[in-house]
């Protein structure tokens, strides 16, 4: 867990352990699961494995482009465990969604529609909250104008 940020590592342990684990944990793995009764060693092996080198995530079954189009949907549905599992399986926080016919950054748009949970998300997946949008206007600026305090605390 060395390899995430204090916020990250903050923000997946408020999520439900049954979220975490469906996503770091999808794959069948040979390495047994850890127990309290497991050594120290053993148990950061596990987790080493479990977080650091990803081995028990299941991958995207489809193109690039069916990943993208699926973190799309999720992060329009409000669904943030469905988008930590495809950020996890390679989607891109950074690709434009399609909303309305127009495409919209996926920042602005959960911001837009005032999803402070997803919006956290992509600040602690590495979204600079300072970054500019198309229309020159960034995260934080829209977040102070919107009332979405989530963007402004974190």
């Amino acid at each position: 867990m060395d390899a995430f940020s204090t916020p990250l590592l903050k923000y997946l342990r408020a999520l439900p352990n049954s979220v975490v684990n469906h996503v770091f944990e999808a794959s069948p793995s040979d390495m047994p699961r850890p127990t309290p009764q497991t050594a120290r060693q053993d148990r950061h092996v596990y987790l080493t494995a479990k977080y650091v080198a990803r081995q028990f995530i299941l991958p995207f079954d489809g193109t690039p482009e069916d990943l993208q189009a699926a973190f799309s949907e999720a992060i329009l549905r409000d669904d943030v465990a469905r988008c930590l599992e495809l950020i996890v399986q390679g989607a891109s926080i950074d690709v434009p969604l399609m909303v309305n016919g127009s495409e919209v950054e996926p920042m602005q748009a959960v911001i837009e529609r005032r999803l402070s949970a997803m919006a956290i998300m992509l600040l602690l997946w590495g979204r600079d909250v300072n970054a500019p949008f198309e229309d020159g206007r960034n995260p934080l600026l829209l977040a102070v104008t919107t009332q979405v305090r989530c963007c402004v605390d974190v």
